[in-house]
C-alpha cells in the first residue's frame, strides 16, 4: 500500500490551529462547495476593495503552501482530492476564506485516513478499467464546468485527473463527450505503454469506459 503517513502528519501540525472541527470529514470537499473567480468588473468598487483585503489576509495564513501540499498528496495517493486543489487553484491570486476551508477540510480528511493509501493487489484483474464523469454547473465567470477520469489496474489507479473543461459546454451531454475524449487519451497512452512494457496481453480486448451519460456514450460509437 502506496501511503504519506510521515508527511501528511507534518501537514496536519502545520495548520491544525486552523482547524475549527474536531470531527474528521468523511470526504475530503464539504457536499456543495463551488468555488468561482470573482471578475473585477462584476462587482462594485467597494465589494472588490474588499476580496482584496481578505485575499492578503489569506495569503498570509500560507494558502498557497496549504494548496501545494493537498496537490502534492492528492497526485501522489489521494486522488479523491483533486477536485478540492482544483477548486483551490482557482483563486490562487485572490483567495478566500471558502478556498481556505477547503484546504483544510482536506488536511483534517487525510490526516484521519493517514495510514490508509492506494493499494494494488495481484488478485484483482490487471486488465485497465476506465471512469470518467462531468459536472454541468459552469463557473461564473468563465462558463466552464469541471471533468475528471480515473483508470484502475490491479485494484487500484493507475491514471487520475480532475480539470477545467478547456471550452464551454452547450448541454450536460456535451460536457460528458468532452470528459470521455481527455479519458479515451489517456487510455490510448497506457495501452501503448503496455504493449511497449511487452505486457500486450493486458490489452487484447478495448478497454471498457463507464460513463452516466446515454448520449455521449452514443457518440462515441
Amino acid at each position: 500500500e502506496i501511503t504519506q503517513t510521515g508527511f501528511i502528519e507534518q501537514l496536519w501540525e502545520q495548520f491544525r490551529h486552523q482547524i475549527k472541527t474536531t470531527r474528521a470529514p468523511n470526504i475530503p470537499v464539504p457536499f456543495g462547495t463551488f468555488i468561482t473567480r470573482v471578475s473585477k468588473k462584476s462587482v462594485t468598487a467597494e465589494r472588490w476593495a474588499g476580496l482584496e483585503a481578505e485575499g492578503k489576509r489569506i495569503h498570509d495564513l500560507d494558502f498557497r503552501s496549504l494548496l501545494g501540499s493537498c496537490l502534492w498528496c492528492a497526485r501522489m495517493t489521494r486522488p479523491e482530492c483533486l477536485v478540492g486543489c482544483s477548486m483551490m487553484a482557482k483563486v490562487m491570486c485572490q483567495p478566500t476564506q471558502e478556498a481556505f476551508d477547503v484546504g483544510l477540510s482536506m488536511v483534517a480528511y487525510m490526516y484521519a485516513n493517514r495510514h490508509t493509501g492506494i493499494r494494488f493487489s495481484a488478485n484483482d484483474d490487471l486488465t485497465p478499467v476506465a471512469f470518467y464523469d462531468s459536472s454541468n454547473r459552469a463557473d461564473a465567470t468563465t462558463g466552464k464546468s469541471q471533468h475528471g477520469h480515473l483508470i484502475m489496474m490491479a485494484g487500484g489507479p493507475v491514471v487520475f485527473e480532475s480539470k477545467i473543461h478547456r471550452h464551454v459546454a452547450m448541454s450536460a451531454s456535451h460536457s460528458e463527450y468532452m470528459a470521455q475524449r481527455w479519458c479515451v487519451q489517456n487510455v490510448s497512452w497506457l495501452r501503448k505503454l503496455l504493449v511497449e512494457l511487452d505486457m500486450e496481453d493486458l490489452v487484447t480486448e478495448p478497454t471498457p469506459l463507464a460513463g452516466d451519460n446515454d448520449t455521449a456514450t452514443r457518440l462515441s460509437y
